[in-house]
C-alpha cells in the first residue's frame, strides 16, 4: 500500500469566518512544512467565504463546501471525514490558532511514536512533555468522556474512519456535542492513548485582542454547559460505557469517575459559570447567582442517573457514589459560605 502523502491533516469546520480564518491559513501555508495539510469545509457561508478560500493555490489545502447549511456538529464530522492522504486527523475550531515552530515538533512526535489517538493540549502548557494512557480504564478515565473543547483531538485516521462507520457512532444524536468524546472512549478501550503537551495550539478566547462576540441564542435548556445538557451528556455517556468491552470492574470505576466530574460541573462548576461576565456575554445566558438548594438538586439528579443506569454495581460502588454525593454537598456549601461574605457582582461585560 503506498504510503500517506501527509502525516497530519488539520480540519477547520466553517461558517462565515473567512476574515479570521484565510490569515491564519495563509500564514501556516507560508511556513516550509511538507508533512500537513489542510481541509476547511465550509458549510455554505453566506460572505464569500469559499471562493475566498478557493483563491489560495496550494496543494496542502482542501476546500470542500457543502451542498446546504447542515448544522454545525454534521459539518465539523463532515471535516473530518474523507481525508484520504493524511496518516493522522487533527480536529480545530476555526477561532483557535496554531504555533507552526511547535506544530512541527508534534509532527514529529507522531512520525516517531505513531500514537493511535490523543489530544494535543490547547492550553499552551510550556512544560513540553507527553502522557501515556493505558488501553482499557487508564485510557478511557483520562481521554474518554470528557466534555472537553474539542481543538487538538487527534486520532489515526484508519481507526477513526472505522469508529464513524460502527452503529454506536451512527445511533449518537445529530446534534449531540460531544460525540468526540465518546469516539475517543471506544478507541481507548483498545489502543493506550496520548496527551500531548506542546505549546503548539493557540485558543482564540485567551489571546490578546480576542474580542468574543455572542454565539447564537442558547436558553438553559440547550445551553450544552447547563444543567439539564450535562444531565443528558452525562446520560448517553454512561449508556454507551456499558456497551465497552471492558471488565465491569473497570466500567463501573469509570462511571464513578465521569459521576464526580458531572456532579462538579452542575453545581459549583455552573455556578461559576453564571457569574463570569465573559461566559454570559458569550453564551447569551443571564447573569444569576445559582443558590445552595439549586446545587443541591441537581447533584441529586446526577446521582438518581448513577444508580439507575447502573443496576448491577454491588454496594461497595454504591457507597462510594453516595460518598462523592455528599462530598460534593460539602463542596456547594463550603462554596455558598464563602460567597455569603464575598458576593460577586454582576459587572457587565464589554467589547471595546
Amino acid at each position: 500500500m503506498a504510503s500517506k502523502k501527509y502525516t497530519l491533516t488539520i480540519c477547520f469546520p466553517t461558517y462565515n469566518r473567512a476574515a479570521k480564518l484565510l490569515p491564519n491559513i495563509k500564514k501556516y501555508l507560508a511556513y516550509e512544512e511538507d508533512r500537513l495539510s489542510f481541509t476547511v469545509q465550509d458549510n455554505c457561508s453566506t460572505d464569500g467565504s469559499y471562493e475566498q478560500f478557493l483563491s489560495v493555490h496550494d496543494e496542502r489545502l482542501t476546500v470542500r463546501q457543502n451542498l446546504s447549511n447542515i448544522g454545525a456538529l454534521p459539518n465539523a464530522k463532515c471535516a473530518l471525514a474523507n481525508n484520504p492522504n493524511s496518516e493522522y486527523v487533527m480536529f480545530s475550531i476555526d477561532k483557535d490558532m496554531f504555533d507552526m515552530p511547535c506544530l512541527s515538533k508534534f509532527i514529529d512526535y507522531l512520525e516517531k511514536e505513531k500514537p493511535a489517538c490523543g489530544c494535543l493540549d490547547v492550553y499552551g502548557n510550556p512544560n513540553e512533555h507527553v502522557d501515556t494512557f493505558s488501553a482499557g480504564k487508564e485510557a478511557v478515565i483520562h481521554t474518554g468522556y470528557l466534555n472537553k473543547h474539542p481543538t487538538g483531538f487527534f486520532w489515526r485516521c484508519d481507526l477513526l474512519y472505522a469508529e464513524m462507520a460502527k452503529p454506536y457512532f451512527k445511533a449518537l444524536p445529530e446534534k449531540f456535542d460531544f460525540w468526540f468524546d465518546v469516539v475517543m472512549a471506544h478507541v481507548a478501550a483498545m489502543h493506550s492513548t496520548v496527551w500531548v503537551y506542546i505549546p503548539a495550539i493557540l485558543h482564540g478566547p485567551r489571546q490578546p485582542g480576542f474580542k468574543p462576540t455572542k454565539t447564537i441564542t442558547y436558553n438553559e435548556s440547550n445551553y450544552f454547559f447547563g444543567c439539564t445538557k450535562r444531565l443528558e451528556t452525562f446520560e448517553i455517556y454512561v449508556k454507551d460505557l456499558l456497551s465497552l468491552n471492558l471488565p465491569e470492574q473497570d466500567r463501573q470505576a469509570i462511571a464513578l469517575s465521569m459521576a464526580r466530574a458531572t456532579m462538579g460541573n452542575v453545581t459549583t462548576g455552573l455556578r461559576r459559570i453564571y457569574t463570569s461576565g465573559r461566559e454570559v456575554y458569550h453564551y447569551n445566558l443571564t447573569w444569576r447567582i445559582i443558590p445552595w438548594h439549586e446545587m443541591f438538586c441537581n447533584a441529586y439528579k446526577v446521582f438518581r442517573i448513577y444508580l439507575r443506569l447502573l443496576k448491577g454495581f454491588d454496594s461497595n460502588r454504591v457507597a462510594k457514589g453516595i460518598y462523592i454525593w455528599f462530598r460534593n454537598i460539602a463542596a456547594i456549601t463550603k462554596l455558598c459560605l464563602k460567597q455569603l461574605i464575598h458576593k460577586p457582582q454582576n459587572i457587565p461585560y464589554h467589547v471595546d
